[in-house]
């Protein structure tokens, strides 16, 4: 029996303020950020500019303006007192990219402002940032997620840019993902790297903890989403990659990522994990100083924490650098199935401990990642980068010249067109159509068309209504074989298409088209519950009942019922009820609907909403018992696991987690407080008969009341 450890999802706080770290000779492309009061720790003179990069940092050159071949673009936001030293790294990358054959645009705070931006990003092949990140979701001091907080999760400020307010101004203004879909418009295949931003590697701010696995996965996938979903100019592609390194160095006296990406056909997924230089010995693995790539738990994801799709496209790749001294990662990791049990044992932790070598403190968590198309080849990006502005020609009539060779090239075709169903939303047993839901809860909230190809050329999406009206249209860069690309439910004027059905049309540049239908309803968003733990039964004033409670959009026709893991419905919170605009709650006491308690177990709270348009669902988890214990319960003998032990009430002392496997005593794991109710245990599968092991966990809460819950798993 496996249960994965399901990280919680929550909403946002704004952005911490940016710190400076030392970095001696290194050249460091890191996300430190702290609170402003620690800025004026950090000289505030501009490093000099690097030779043979333009001195121009306000977005005048003629590399700024127009559109030369093979373009960088690298911008500095306002920061403060720490605008100095971004500025020296900055100009240190100008000169990399110099040296690499790239034409470099530098837009420098105060004249980093979304106009000259725009302006300045046009057909880059490089966009380097370096500046505030402000996102979500937002975890507690002790990595752990918050509860949502007001105007949380909106992108219209969230992952994206901190930007000058207006041109000469030190006033930050955040412009965010909808902003960045809209106004960018990079190279075809061009590459993103995300510098000195908070919530882009994983990591939230510089003076939370470090969050866990669900968190970060979030984190990176926000903050992609905008970038990879943007217009690319002039061919109307996208992106092809966004790299976030909280902590990244670049010595140019040796090799770098530059070096890496113009002089070799890697993947720009193996061009990311390259190491360039390496700590050894206590601190092998962590990143002061590094080059490249840092973990060695590496791992990659295609849907978000709840299961959902990931609102980029693509493939995520995180890199945490999660060395602390004798925690190294298990010997069986797996990138593809990783162990999030054992991610999730350094929740919590602080990013910042001593380096034992004597080289200061050294930043932990999740510091670099890689989200988008891990598998376009350097070569093919550095190949097929942007050509620059044409140059006018005389255009004379051409002299036909015949062909030895009169068979016409086969035209590619589309084989297949089908749009998946949104993870995380849930259609009535009557609809034929694929529903999403792009009402900015981070669930459903982008729509994925799979299709077939017989070979790579330029795909044109239109989506039209019933009435054969036009709401939507873009290219995208079509691969041979199966692939992928999303819609995210958004009209050409960037705001949301209206609820009803939508027909996707896909027509492939020489070839055929195909269409298929999908329909959008936004009525609700996920719903939420006050207490994710239930102790009802035993009688006390602790943990007695769970406020269901959903935001309504519009208006809509309610029914709210809790069903157990064998989907059978035990309680009905609301039937058919017409509810407006706002949100509604009930409160379920753990009963059924006799008036009884309903057995201890893991349920489903969901919530069905009906309009005219159409009806769909969406769940939260409600687990009813005294102590939820989350790990992987499966394990061979002498393997380690990390087990996070949460408890519904509030315990008078530390509870008692016992182990019973077949042939041997039973005996008792060790607990170590971790935040409010939970605990954590190193768990090794002691040397003995395979078969069934059960961890039953004890304790009293501060009504002197006594529980217990018992988990089972085995044995291999």
């Amino acid at each position: 029996m496996q249960l994965a450890y399901a990280a919680p999802r929550r909403a946002s706080r704004r952005t911490a303020a940016i710190r400076a770290v030392a970095v001696a000779s290194l050249l460091a492309l890191s996300s430190v950020i702290v609170p402003s009061a620690r800025a004026a720790e950090v000289p505030t003179t501009p490093s000099a500019p690097a030779a043979g990069v333009s001195d121009a940092t306000d977005g005048s050159s003629s590399n700024c303006t127009g559109q030369p071949a093979f373009k960088a673009v690298i911008v500095v936001g306002p920061v403060g007192g720490s605008t100095g030293q971004f500025e020296g790294w900055a100009n240190k990358i100008g000169t990399a990219a110099t040296d690499a054959g790239m034409n470099v645009c530098k837009v420098y705070t105060p004249y980093a402002d979304a106009d000259t931006v725009k302006t300045a990003a046009k057909g880059a092949d490089l966009f380097v940032t370096l500046m505030h990140g402000n996102g979500y979701p937002h975890e507690t001091s002790s990595g752990l997620a918050a509860g949502a907080e007001p105007n949380d999760g909106n992108d219209a400020t969230a992952h994206g840019l901190g930007l000058n307010a207006s041109s000469g101004s030190s006033v930050v203004k955040y412009y965010g993902a909808d902003w960045i879909r809209l106004n960018l418009h990079l190279a075809d295949n061009g590459i993103v790297i995300l510098s000195h931003m908070c919530y882009t590697a994983g990591n939230s701010e510089d003076a939370e903890k470090i969050p866990n696995s669900g968190l970060a996965i979030d984190h990176v996938d926000n903050f992609a989403q905008g970038f990879l979903a943007s217009a690319s100019s002039p061919s109307g592609g996208h992106p092809s990659v966004v790299m976030a390194l909280q902590s990244q160095s670049f010595d140019l006296t040796r090799t770098n990522l530059f070096t890496t990406l113009m002089t070799t056909s890697y993947t720009l997924d193996k061009a990311f994990m390259t190491s360039y230089g390496a700590n050894t010995g206590t601190w092998a693995g962590s990143y002061l100083p590094n080059f490249g790539g840092v973990g060695t738990s590496d791992f990659y994801v295609t849907q978000r924490s709840d299961g959902s799709p990931l609102r980029s496209s693509g493939t995520v790749h995180l890199d945490p650098d999660l060395a602390y001294p004798g925690k190294s990662a298990p010997s069986n990791w797996d990138p593809q199935h990783p162990d999030i049990a054992w991610l999730d044992g350094f929740a919590g932790k602080s990013k910042n401990i001593q380096n034992p070598n004597g080289a200061g403190d050294v930043r932990f968590g999740y510091v670099r990642s890689i989200a988008g198309d891990l598998s376009l080849k350097a070569s093919t990006w550095k190949a097929g980068a942007s050509r620059g502005d044409p140059t006018p020609t005389p255009d004379p009539t051409p002299t036909p010249t015949p062909s030895s060779d009169p068979t016409p090239p086969v035209a590619p075709q589309l084989t297949t067109l089908k749009a998946d169903q949104a993870g995380g939303t849930y259609t009535a047993a009557g609809e034929a159509l694929p529903v999403f839901t792009p009402n900015g809860d981070g669930t459903g909230d982008r729509l994925t068309l799979r299709y077939r190809s017989t070979a790579a050329a330029k795909l044109r999406v239109t989506v039209t209504t019933p009435a054969g009206t036009v709401v939507r249209s873009f290219s995208v860069s079509g691969r041979k074989g199966s692939a992928t690309f999303g819609w995210n439910g958004r009209t050409d004027s960037g705001v949301v298409a209206p609820d009803g059905t939508y027909t996707v049309r896909v027509h492939v540049a020489g070839g055929n088209s195909k269409t298929t239908k999908v329909k959008i309803l936004t009525a609700i968003t996920v719903p939420r519950t006050s207490r994710a733990l239930l102790n009802a039964s035993d009688g006390d004033s602790l943990a007695r009942t769970a406020t269901q409670s959903v935001a309504v959009h519009s208006t809509a026709r309610l029914l709210w019922r809790i069903l157990d893991s064998r989907g059978d419905v035990v309680r009905t919170g609301m039937d058919n009820v017409r509810a407006l605009q706002g949100t509604r709650s009930w409160v379920w006491d753990g009963r059924d609907d006799s008036g009884a308690y309903v057995p201890d177990g893991t349920y489903t709270s969901m919530v069905t909403a009906t309009t005219s348009k159409g009806s769909y669902s969406h769940q939260v988890t409600v687990h009813v018992m005294a102590y939820q214990v989350l790990g992987d319960f499966t394990q061979r003998p002498g393997q380690w696991n990390t087990l996070a032990i949460d408890a519904a009430e509030t315990q008078a002392s530390t509870p008692r987690v016992i182990v019973r496997q077949p042939g041997i005593s039973a005996y008792r794991l060790t607990l170590t407080k971790l935040t409010g109710e939970r605990w954590s245990a190193i768990w090794k599968a002691r040397p003995g008969s395979t078969g069934k092991v059960t961890f039953t966990v004890s304790g009293t809460d501060t009504k002197g009341g006594t529980d217990s819950t018992t988990w089972t798993g085995s044995i291999q």
